[in-house]
Protein backbone atom coordinates (compact mmCIF):
# COMPACT_ATOMS: atom_id res chain seq x y z
CA UNK A 1 0.00 0.00 0.00
CA UNK A 2 1.23 3.42 -0.89
CA UNK A 3 0.33 7.14 -0.42
CA UNK A 4 -0.76 9.70 -3.34
CA UNK A 5 2.77 11.67 -2.20
CA UNK A 6 4.84 8.63 -3.00
CA UNK A 7 5.22 10.22 -6.39
CA UNK A 8 8.34 11.80 -7.54
CA UNK A 9 9.83 13.01 -10.82
CA UNK A 10 11.05 11.42 -13.75
CA UNK A 11 15.00 10.36 -13.71
CA UNK A 12 16.33 8.87 -17.60
CA UNK A 13 18.46 5.80 -18.27
CA UNK A 14 18.35 2.45 -16.50
CA UNK A 15 21.64 0.73 -15.36
CA UNK A 16 22.05 -1.91 -12.74
CA UNK A 17 23.89 -0.94 -10.05
CA UNK A 18 27.74 -2.33 -9.79
CA UNK A 19 27.37 -2.54 -13.27
CA UNK A 20 29.51 -0.82 -16.15
CA UNK A 21 27.06 -1.08 -18.48
CA UNK A 22 25.63 2.32 -20.12
CA UNK A 23 22.30 3.20 -19.67
CA UNK A 24 19.78 1.78 -22.05
CA UNK A 25 16.65 3.22 -23.82
CA UNK A 26 13.42 2.88 -22.87
CA UNK A 27 12.18 -0.10 -25.53
CA UNK A 28 9.18 1.98 -27.58
CA UNK A 29 5.52 1.63 -26.90
CA UNK A 30 2.55 0.24 -28.70
CA UNK A 31 -0.49 1.52 -29.36
CA UNK A 32 -3.20 1.62 -26.55
CA UNK A 33 -4.00 -1.63 -24.57
CA UNK A 34 -6.43 0.23 -22.70
CA UNK A 35 -9.70 -1.67 -22.37
CA UNK A 36 -11.65 0.42 -20.38
CA UNK A 37 -11.42 3.55 -18.53
CA UNK A 38 -13.70 3.56 -14.86
CA UNK A 39 -14.62 6.97 -13.62
CA UNK A 40 -13.62 6.11 -10.05
CA UNK A 41 -14.19 9.21 -7.78
CA UNK A 42 -12.69 9.16 -4.21
CA UNK A 43 -11.07 5.89 -4.85
CA UNK A 44 -7.53 5.39 -4.54
CA UNK A 45 -5.80 4.46 -1.65
CA UNK A 46 -5.66 0.47 -1.84
CA UNK A 47 -6.47 -2.17 -4.18
CA UNK A 48 -6.87 -6.47 -4.01
CA UNK A 49 -7.52 -8.86 -6.85
CA UNK A 50 -10.34 -11.21 -5.87
CA UNK A 51 -9.17 -15.13 -6.27
CA UNK A 52 -11.22 -15.68 -9.59
CA UNK A 53 -10.28 -12.89 -11.11
CA UNK A 54 -14.02 -11.35 -11.47
CA UNK A 55 -13.32 -8.41 -9.58
CA UNK A 56 -10.72 -5.97 -8.12
CA UNK A 57 -11.91 -4.19 -4.49
CA UNK A 58 -10.91 -0.74 -4.23
CA UNK A 59 -10.97 1.40 -1.33
CA UNK A 60 -11.86 4.73 -1.28
CA UNK A 61 -9.44 7.84 0.34
CA UNK A 62 -11.03 11.07 -0.39
CA UNK A 63 -14.52 9.70 -0.62
CA UNK A 64 -16.96 6.61 1.66
CA UNK A 65 -17.42 4.00 -0.87
CA UNK A 66 -15.13 0.87 -1.68
CA UNK A 67 -15.17 -0.17 -4.95
CA UNK A 68 -15.71 -3.68 -6.77
CA UNK A 69 -14.70 -3.37 -9.84
CA UNK A 70 -16.03 -5.96 -12.85
CA UNK A 71 -12.70 -6.60 -14.87
CA UNK A 72 -14.50 -9.19 -17.19
CA UNK A 73 -17.68 -6.45 -17.67
CA UNK A 74 -15.06 -4.18 -17.57
CA UNK A 75 -17.27 -1.50 -15.39
CA UNK A 76 -17.80 -0.65 -12.24
CA UNK A 77 -19.73 -3.58 -10.58
CA UNK A 78 -21.10 -2.24 -7.69
CA UNK A 79 -19.85 0.24 -4.94
CA UNK A 80 -20.31 0.09 -0.72
CA UNK A 81 -21.25 2.69 1.24
CA UNK A 82 -18.66 2.95 4.52
CA UNK A 83 -20.04 6.45 5.14
CA UNK A 84 -16.08 7.05 5.57
CA UNK A 85 -12.77 7.09 4.42
CA UNK A 86 -10.72 4.23 3.83
CA UNK A 87 -6.92 3.24 3.78
CA UNK A 88 -6.36 -0.42 3.44
CA UNK A 89 -7.69 -3.20 2.01
CA UNK A 90 -7.53 -7.25 1.87
CA UNK A 91 -9.85 -10.28 0.23
CA UNK A 92 -9.96 -13.69 2.12
CA UNK A 93 -8.60 -16.18 -0.04
CA UNK A 94 -11.65 -17.96 -1.07
CA UNK A 95 -12.78 -14.35 -2.20
CA UNK A 96 -15.76 -14.43 0.31
CA UNK A 97 -15.21 -11.71 2.39
CA UNK A 98 -13.30 -8.01 2.02
CA UNK A 99 -11.41 -6.46 4.68
CA UNK A 100 -11.60 -2.64 4.73
CA UNK A 101 -10.52 -0.07 7.38
CA UNK A 102 -12.25 2.48 8.52
CA UNK A 103 -9.81 5.63 9.08
CA UNK A 104 -12.03 7.69 11.47
CA UNK A 105 -13.53 4.41 13.54
CA UNK A 106 -10.29 2.58 14.38
CA UNK A 107 -12.63 -0.48 12.83
CA UNK A 108 -11.71 -2.66 9.90
CA UNK A 109 -15.25 -3.08 8.31
CA UNK A 110 -15.97 -6.95 7.15
CA UNK A 111 -18.01 -7.11 3.29
CA UNK A 112 -19.57 -10.10 1.89
CA UNK A 113 -17.98 -10.21 -1.18
CA UNK A 114 -21.22 -11.49 -2.99
CA UNK A 115 -24.11 -8.98 -1.47
CA UNK A 116 -21.74 -6.35 -0.70
CA UNK A 117 -22.90 -5.96 2.81
CA UNK A 118 -21.33 -5.18 5.70
CA UNK A 119 -21.27 -8.40 7.95
CA UNK A 120 -19.19 -7.34 10.22
CA UNK A 121 -16.60 -4.84 12.37
CA UNK A 122 -13.03 -5.54 14.08
CA UNK A 123 -12.00 -2.72 16.67
CA UNK A 124 -8.18 -2.50 15.62
CA UNK A 125 -5.23 0.05 16.49
CA UNK A 126 -5.53 3.56 14.69
CA UNK A 127 -4.09 4.98 11.57
CA UNK A 128 -4.14 1.42 9.81
CA UNK A 129 -1.73 1.42 6.74
CA UNK A 130 -1.86 -2.11 5.61
CA UNK A 131 -3.95 -5.46 5.26
CA UNK A 132 -2.97 -9.17 4.89
CA UNK A 133 -4.95 -12.30 5.03
CA UNK A 134 -3.09 -15.77 5.68
CA UNK A 135 -2.97 -18.20 2.70
CA UNK A 136 -5.28 -20.24 4.81
CA UNK A 137 -7.46 -17.03 5.82
CA UNK A 138 -7.37 -17.81 9.63
CA UNK A 139 -6.13 -14.70 10.18
CA UNK A 140 -5.66 -10.94 9.24
CA UNK A 141 -2.83 -8.58 9.93
CA UNK A 142 -3.09 -5.38 10.79
CA UNK A 143 -0.48 -2.89 10.80
CA UNK A 144 -0.69 0.67 12.47
CA UNK A 145 1.69 3.76 12.87
CA UNK A 146 -0.93 4.92 15.51
CA UNK A 147 0.61 2.24 17.96
CA UNK A 148 4.07 1.30 15.58
CA UNK A 149 2.44 -2.20 15.20
CA UNK A 150 0.61 -5.06 13.69
CA UNK A 151 -2.17 -6.87 15.16
CA UNK A 152 -2.98 -10.69 14.58
CA UNK A 153 -6.88 -10.77 14.46
CA UNK A 154 -8.56 -14.36 14.59
CA UNK A 155 -10.81 -14.12 11.47
CA UNK A 156 -13.52 -16.07 13.00
CA UNK A 157 -13.55 -14.50 16.48
CA UNK A 158 -12.73 -11.00 14.74
CA UNK A 159 -10.81 -10.20 17.99
CA UNK A 160 -6.56 -9.39 17.86
CA UNK A 161 -5.36 -12.29 19.62
CA UNK A 162 -1.25 -10.77 19.10
CA UNK A 163 0.80 -8.00 18.44
CA UNK A 164 3.79 -7.65 17.01
CA UNK A 165 5.77 -3.45 18.10
CA UNK A 166 8.16 -1.82 17.14
CA UNK A 167 7.14 -1.52 13.15
CA UNK A 168 6.65 2.64 13.72
CA UNK A 169 5.11 2.73 9.43
CA UNK A 170 4.19 -0.76 8.24
CA UNK A 171 3.46 -0.06 5.07
CA UNK A 172 2.83 -3.24 3.02
CA UNK A 173 2.37 -6.53 4.45
CA UNK A 174 2.22 -9.60 2.89
CA UNK A 175 2.86 -13.20 3.40
CA UNK A 176 4.91 -16.83 1.91
CA UNK A 177 2.48 -18.65 -0.71
CA UNK A 178 2.81 -21.61 2.00
CA UNK A 179 1.90 -18.97 5.38
CA UNK A 180 4.92 -19.93 7.06
CA UNK A 181 6.30 -16.37 6.62
CA UNK A 182 5.04 -12.51 6.69
CA UNK A 183 6.83 -9.91 5.54
CA UNK A 184 6.61 -6.59 6.80
CA UNK A 185 7.61 -3.39 4.71
CA UNK A 186 9.00 -0.68 7.19
CA UNK A 187 8.39 2.30 5.16
CA UNK A 188 9.86 5.19 7.63
CA UNK A 189 13.58 2.96 8.47
CA UNK A 190 13.88 1.47 5.06
CA UNK A 191 13.83 -1.64 6.45
CA UNK A 192 12.13 -5.35 5.48
CA UNK A 193 11.15 -7.50 8.54
CA UNK A 194 10.79 -11.41 8.55
CA UNK A 195 7.90 -12.73 10.97
CA UNK A 196 7.56 -16.51 11.47
CA UNK A 197 3.76 -17.12 11.65
CA UNK A 198 3.66 -20.14 13.71
CA UNK A 199 5.83 -18.55 16.66
CA UNK A 200 4.29 -14.49 16.22
CA UNK A 201 8.41 -14.00 16.29
CA UNK A 202 10.99 -11.65 13.64
CA UNK A 203 13.38 -14.15 12.23
CA UNK A 204 15.07 -11.44 9.99
CA UNK A 205 15.65 -7.85 8.94
CA UNK A 206 17.24 -6.44 6.36
CA UNK A 207 17.70 -2.41 4.76
CA UNK A 208 16.05 -2.03 1.40
CA UNK A 209 16.59 1.39 1.00
CA UNK A 210 15.09 4.72 2.06
CA UNK A 211 11.04 5.49 1.55
CA UNK A 212 10.59 2.42 -0.15
CA UNK A 213 7.48 1.96 -1.88
CA UNK A 214 5.56 -1.50 -2.08
CA UNK A 215 6.86 -5.12 -2.57
CA UNK A 216 5.17 -8.48 -3.97
CA UNK A 217 6.21 -12.12 -4.16
CA UNK A 218 6.92 -14.72 -6.81
CA UNK A 219 4.89 -17.45 -7.22
CA UNK A 220 7.36 -19.96 -5.52
CA UNK A 221 8.25 -17.42 -2.68
CA UNK A 222 11.73 -17.24 -3.57
CA UNK A 223 11.55 -13.70 -4.51
CA UNK A 224 10.81 -10.65 -3.07
CA UNK A 225 10.87 -7.23 -5.48
CA UNK A 226 10.86 -4.36 -3.72
CA UNK A 227 9.86 -0.54 -5.16
CA UNK A 228 11.15 2.20 -4.06
CA UNK A 229 11.46 6.14 -4.29
CA UNK A 230 15.38 6.34 -3.51
CA UNK A 231 16.86 6.86 -6.71
CA UNK A 232 13.84 5.83 -8.58
CA UNK A 233 14.85 1.17 -8.39
CA UNK A 234 13.79 -2.47 -8.32
CA UNK A 235 15.10 -4.40 -5.81
CA UNK A 236 15.17 -8.31 -6.01
CA UNK A 237 15.67 -10.10 -2.55
CA UNK A 238 16.20 -13.76 -2.14
CA UNK A 239 13.65 -14.87 0.67
CA UNK A 240 15.57 -17.64 1.63
CA UNK A 241 18.91 -15.37 3.10
CA UNK A 242 17.29 -11.72 2.84
CA UNK A 243 19.89 -11.00 0.73
CA UNK A 244 19.41 -8.29 -2.38
CA UNK A 245 20.40 -10.28 -5.81
CA UNK A 246 19.57 -6.83 -7.86
CA UNK A 247 19.36 -3.49 -7.46
CA UNK A 248 17.54 -1.88 -10.88
CA UNK A 249 17.93 1.20 -11.56
CA UNK A 250 14.34 2.82 -13.22
CA UNK A 251 13.73 5.84 -15.85
CA UNK A 252 10.84 6.65 -13.65
CA UNK A 253 9.23 6.55 -9.98
CA UNK A 254 7.94 2.90 -9.23
CA UNK A 255 4.77 3.76 -7.28
CA UNK A 256 3.50 0.25 -6.89
CA UNK A 257 4.48 -3.65 -7.91
CA UNK A 258 3.28 -6.61 -9.02
CA UNK A 259 4.26 -10.07 -10.24
CA UNK A 260 2.20 -12.32 -12.53
CA UNK A 261 1.16 -15.14 -12.05
CA UNK A 262 3.71 -16.95 -13.65
CA UNK A 263 6.40 -15.30 -12.37
CA UNK A 264 7.56 -14.23 -16.12
CA UNK A 265 6.71 -10.62 -15.84
CA UNK A 266 6.92 -7.50 -12.73
CA UNK A 267 4.73 -4.77 -13.47
CA UNK A 268 5.03 -1.86 -11.71
CA UNK A 269 2.50 1.32 -11.26
CA UNK A 270 4.39 4.61 -12.67
CA UNK A 271 4.55 8.31 -13.58
CA UNK A 272 6.20 7.60 -16.84
CA UNK A 273 4.70 9.91 -19.56
CA UNK A 274 2.23 10.67 -17.25
CA UNK A 275 1.09 7.52 -15.79
CA UNK A 276 2.15 4.21 -17.99
CA UNK A 277 3.02 0.61 -16.57
CA UNK A 278 6.38 -0.59 -16.43
CA UNK A 279 7.31 -3.89 -17.47
CA UNK A 280 10.19 -5.83 -15.91
CA UNK A 281 11.61 -9.07 -17.39
CA UNK A 282 11.57 -11.07 -14.03
CA UNK A 283 13.99 -13.75 -15.89
CA UNK A 284 16.42 -10.62 -16.96
CA UNK A 285 15.58 -8.30 -14.35
CA UNK A 286 15.28 -5.77 -17.23
CA UNK A 287 13.06 -3.19 -18.44
CA UNK A 288 11.05 -4.58 -21.56
CA UNK A 289 8.91 -1.80 -21.90
CA UNK A 290 5.90 0.40 -20.57
CA UNK A 291 2.35 0.73 -21.49
CA UNK A 292 0.92 4.37 -21.69
CA UNK A 293 -2.25 4.59 -19.58
CA UNK A 294 -3.70 7.99 -18.80
CA UNK A 295 -2.74 11.35 -18.13
CA UNK A 296 -2.13 11.19 -13.99
CA UNK A 297 0.72 9.29 -12.36
CA UNK A 298 -0.62 5.37 -11.12
CA UNK A 299 -1.26 4.71 -7.78
CA UNK A 300 -1.73 0.94 -7.73
CA UNK A 301 -2.14 -2.38 -9.72
CA UNK A 302 -3.31 -6.04 -10.02
CA UNK A 303 -2.90 -8.27 -11.97
CA UNK A 304 -6.02 -11.18 -12.92
CA UNK A 305 -4.87 -14.68 -12.25
CA UNK A 306 -4.54 -15.81 -15.64
CA UNK A 307 -2.24 -12.79 -16.17
CA UNK A 308 -4.32 -11.45 -19.36
CA UNK A 309 -4.70 -8.34 -17.56
CA UNK A 310 -4.22 -5.12 -14.92
CA UNK A 311 -6.41 -3.26 -12.94
CA UNK A 312 -4.54 0.31 -11.80
CA UNK A 313 -5.59 3.61 -10.93
CA UNK A 314 -4.17 7.20 -10.72
CA UNK A 315 -3.96 10.08 -9.57
CA UNK A 316 -6.93 11.71 -10.66
CA UNK A 317 -10.05 9.78 -10.54
CA UNK A 318 -9.94 6.93 -13.38
CA UNK A 319 -9.04 3.23 -13.06
CA UNK A 320 -8.24 1.65 -15.94
CA UNK A 321 -8.45 -2.08 -17.18
CA UNK A 322 -5.29 -3.09 -19.12
CA UNK A 323 -4.92 -6.10 -21.63
CA UNK A 324 -0.91 -7.35 -21.00
CA UNK A 325 -1.06 -10.55 -22.99
CA UNK A 326 1.40 -10.95 -24.92
CA UNK A 327 3.11 -7.91 -24.32
CA UNK A 328 7.25 -8.14 -25.75
CA UNK A 329 7.76 -4.28 -25.40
Amino acid sequence: MLLATSVVSVVAGMVLMGSNAPAEAMAPTEPSRVLARLITPGGGSDMVMGPRGRYAWMSGSNGSKVFALDVRDEEVGFTVNLNASQSAIAISPDGRLVYASVDDDQQVVVINARTGRAVGRISVHPDVLSLAVSPNGQELYVGSRGTESVQIVDTKTRRAVAAIHGTPSPWSILFSPDGSRAYILERSSGDLVTIDTRTRQRTGQVDVGSDPNAMDISPAGDRLYIAGADAESLRLLDTASLTVLTRLKLPFAAIDVAVSPNGDQVYLATDHRGGSIGVVDAAATSVVGTIPVGGNPLLHLVVTPDGLRVVTNDLGRFTYIVDVSGFAG
